[in-house]
């Protein structure tokens, strides 16, 4: 099966790293080397303002395309072109994968972003097949554009079923449920085999948040169709870091970019100075922030630069005012690191939850200390009954070996995170979280905990790459 692909020009810029480019650059090359030949197209520009030589490259490569084959077409390209897509939404099946729906953009004014978000709205009543990157991404692209299973308009290069409820081998129009991050999706050892009704069930939401299980690829009951299908970032196995006895070295990996937030950490820094700390901030961009004593711009990392800035870390702080996603969230996790980070978009579906009963310590001598829980022990906790609701180290039953669970049932609510969240653009509100972590050495033994667990959770890009398949084979 061949998959043409629409790209942005700098994908593979180690330049300009972004995770929509990351994204695109796993998948793809996963889906290469299972069932379908790919066939890339990145076209340079400005987008999603080209200029008219990129607008025509789009086109004459979309000319290219065979009538009935499937191309996907990155969201940053083809959300601004619907007319440039439109000639051939009749004869192709064209699947856009929305990593930042155009008008969430900082910076952007109100009428700028008005225009952007028509733009996309005719793009991807367009497409076949609509994909966005989390749950939270999927449902408001839904709600902003008015895409639903039952107004998507028939078009000759996708086949249409004359019932809700298809027969053998005819297409759904029924949209499938999403699997949130940290779900574990149906066994899959390499990408090329796509999950079928065989497979196990995998968790879906419907439209009241309800979350039910279903056999993937059945028909979708009337309340769980979806418009716009989820595929979630994988994340790449990493070692685990090993925590200082301070937690002061705090990183922030993302562009320089209003959208980003560095502004907002520098304001919450400067209310921290009668604190240690360090923190350094990872990306280029155009909006840099100011430089204030213990901030360390280190520009764009990538390959071990990048590993050994998150090994020297203890900390991964994420002030962004918008995020669909947020992958360097797993990406810090994946190496046992507590996050602080805004409660935007997907970043909350990123940084996930964990089950009381799931953190665990291990071994008492050796996970504690690769934990960075040394000064606890593995025994049950016993809250001080005039502190009901906080993790006081010293009340552990002498007997390292008699449990390996810590009780949780009485710990704050945030206790369950593996990290903080907090209001976007709120310096004050991320200042004393970070002023928290900084002086509570029981918080930290605890994120740090509930982080090394909800590690053990996270899914690789090998089940992206087997879920846009699902997606794209069948929808």
């Amino acid at each position: 099966m061949i998959l043409h692909a629409v790209l942005p020009g700098g994908i593979d810029d180690p330049a300009a790293p972004s995770g929509g480019n990351r994204y695109d650059r796993e998948v793809l090359n996963r889906l290469a080397k299972g069932p379908f030949t790919v066939r890339e197209t990145a076209v340079p520009g400005t987008w999603p303002r080209p200029e008219p030589a990129a607008r025509q490259a789009v086109a004459e490569a979309l000319s290219t395309v065979p009538d009935g084959e499937t191309v996907l077409l990155d969201g940053l390209v083809a959300c601004a072109i619907p007319d440039v897509l439109e000639p051939h939404a009749t004869r192709l099946r064209l699947a856009i994968l929305v990593h930042l729906p155009l008008s969430d953009e900082t910076g952007l004014s109100t009428p700028e972003a008005a225009e952007l978000q028509a733009l996309e709205k005719r793009s991807l009543h367009l497409a076949a097949t609509v994909i966005a990157t989390s749950t939270e991404a999927a449902r408001r692209l839904e709600q902003m554009h008015g895409l639903s299973p039952r107004n998507r308009t028939a078009r000759a290069g996708v086949p249409q079923p004359a019932t809700s409820h298809p027969g053998a081998g005819q297409p759904s129009t029924r949209r499938p449920g999403t699997v949130p991050t940290g779900t574990a999706q149906a066994s899959t050892p390499q990408a090329s085999t796509p999950q079928t009704s065989t497979t196990p069930a995998s968790t879906a939401q419907t439209s009241s948040g309800q979350a039910i299980a279903r056999q993937t690829g059945e028909p979708a009951p009337a309340n769980e169709s979806f418009a716009v299908h989820v595929a979630p970032p994988g994340v790449d196995p990493a070692p685990l870091t090993e925590p200082s006895p301070s937690g002061a070295r705090l990183l922030t990996v993302a562009s320089l970019t209003h959208r980003k937030g560095q502004d907002v950490l520098i304001a919450a820094l400067k209310q921290l100075p009668d604190l240690e700390w360090t923190c350094t901030l990872v990306g280029t961009g155009p909006a840099v922030p100011e430089l204030i004593p213990n901030v360390h711009l280190a520009g764009p990392l990538t390959g071990t630069a990048l590993d050994a800035a998150y090994a020297d870390a203890d900390l991964f702080v994420l002030p962004s005012r918008a995020e669909t996603y947020g992958m360097v969230v797993t990406e810090a996790l994946a190496r046992g690191l507590p996050v602080i980070a805004t409660a935007v978009g997907g970043v909350p579906e990123a940084l996930g939850t964990v089950a009381p009963a799931a953190l665990t310590l291990g071994t008492p001598t050796d996970a504690a200390h690769h934990h960075g829980l040394d000064h606890l022990q593995a025994g049950p906790l016993h809250p001080d009954p005039t502190q009901p609701d906080r993790f006081e180290p010293d009340n552990l039953l002498p007997d390292r070996h008699e449990r390996d669970h810590l009780l949780l049932d009485r710990f704050e609510p945030d206790s369950l995170l593996p990290g903080r969240l907090v209001p976007p653009d709120d310096a004050d509100a991320l200042s004393a979280a970070l002023r928290e972590w900084l002086t509570d050495p029981a918080l930290r033994a605890r994120w740090r905990a509930t982080a090394l667990t909800r590690r053990a959770d996270l899914t690789g890009w090998e089940d992206t790459a087997a879920r846009l398949t699902q997606i794209l084979r069948t929808h």
